[in-house]
């Protein structure tokens, strides 16, 4: 089973493993930790093929640059043609220049969780999901915004369903967690297309498939890394390493990621995976998002795999009566490479015939 990553961000990859620029050393969760007075242990971690994606590019501009250019002003020298730049390659970040022994552990890792993956048709687990905010989150809590429940389906290779069935949310004015009953997150995706329910734009958002892709495996989704893996496809993707602490050696695999390309680092900074030493299971997910501090964690349980009863319609979503009512409407998305297609030039008019100029009179 292979899931490349997106609910479009978070909810962006169900079926999918998760710094942009040149970010920090990523952090690593604590799947075993304790909780916090609101329940939520802050040291866990959270929680596609695509047009080939464009890379975080690295700072082409520098000493051999500057001395072509002088070149070329110089009076003394005839003028040159610069030579074509070479392809912008991305930054390796901190902590990610690998060693040869570090990089056949992680290539051995790789290929377990893969060859593990592979045989994984049917996949149901039950999570506890917690949201941080630096911002909006309260300090005497560890700036937790929220504390859900909820579940997860999946059917090889490219069919599956995000939920959250209960969630409580921070509220500044009561100084406590209130319990929210409308507009709870869900996400699925019947083979053809992903459908995400925005509670925020009243949207049901449906994401089309490329024919190329459907059959084969899921490109986005709410949980990247969770269902599964393709060695070659994460290290062409991601910068990768073993985070695994000395304590949980033999337990758990903890997987640092970080995105090479923007179209991954749009979604998440970077991510932190915890596997089950021995199926390579996901155990905890944290996944760290762009533009400032704010993560959210998973840890998962429950978790039943090919399970006989496991057959599961993912039909596709339809707004009830009532949201309808209260101006939800459904919106398709087209597909992003279809949107950069160049439209064919339009036919030429035909000319306006002339008429010939008469001949010159003889005199």
């Amino acid at each position: 089973m292979r899931i490349p990553s997106l609910l479009p961000v978070v909810v962006l990859a169900i079926l999918g493993l998760l710094s942009i620029g040149v970010p920090a050393e990523a952090q690593t969760p604590a799947p075993s930790g304790t909780g916090n007075a609101a329940g939520a242990p802050r040291s866990q971690g959270r929680a596609p093929a695509r047009p080939e994606p464009q890379p975080v590019a690295a700072n082409t501009r520098g000493a051999a640059g500057r001395g072509q250019a002088e070149a070329a002003d110089s009076p003394s020298m005839p003028a040159k043609v610069a030579p074509k730049a070479p392809p912008s390659q991305p930054i390796v970040p901190k902590g990610f220049n690998l060693s040869e022994s570090q990089q056949r552990l992680l290539d051995q890792v790789l290929l377990k969780w893969e060859q593990q993956s592979d045989k994984v048709k049917t996949f149901k687990c039950s999570f506890t999901r917690w949201e941080y905010d630096p911002t909006w989150g309260p300090k005497a809590h560890d700036f937790q915004t929220s504390k859900g429940e909820g579940e997860i389906k999946y059917a090889a290779p490219d069919r599956g369903e995000f939920q959250i069935t209960e969630l409580f949310e921070y509220d500044s004015k009561k100084v406590d967690f209130v319990r929210k009953t409308e507009g709870l997150d869900y996400w699925v995706c019947n083979g053809k297309a992903i459908f995400e329910f925005n509670s925020q734009k009243k949207q049901l958002i449906e994401r089309r498939l490329p024919p190329e892709l459907q059959g084969k495996a899921i490109t986005d989704g709410p949980l990247p890394f969770i269902f599964g893996a393709n060695a070659d496809q994460l290290k062409r993707r991601y910068w990768m390493r073993d985070a695994t602490p000395k304590e949980e050696v033999g337990k758990t695999i903890w997987l640092d990621a970080v995105p090479k390309f923007q179209q991954d680092a749009a979604n998440y900074q970077r991510a932190t995976v915890v596997l089950t030493e021995t199926d390579c299971m996901p155990f905890a997910l944290r996944i760290f998002l762009p533009g400032g501090n704010s993560d959210t964690a998973y840890k998962f349980k429950n978790i039943k795999v090919n399970d006989i009863l496991g057959k599961w319609d993912f039909t596709a979503p339809r707004l009830s009566a009532t949201q309808v009512l209260g101006g939800w409407k459904h919106i398709v998305e087209k597909d992003p490479a279809e949107e950069q297609k160049v439209a064919p030039p339009a036919p030429e008019e035909p000319k306006q015939a002339k008429r010939p100029a008469p001949a010159a009179q003889r005199k």
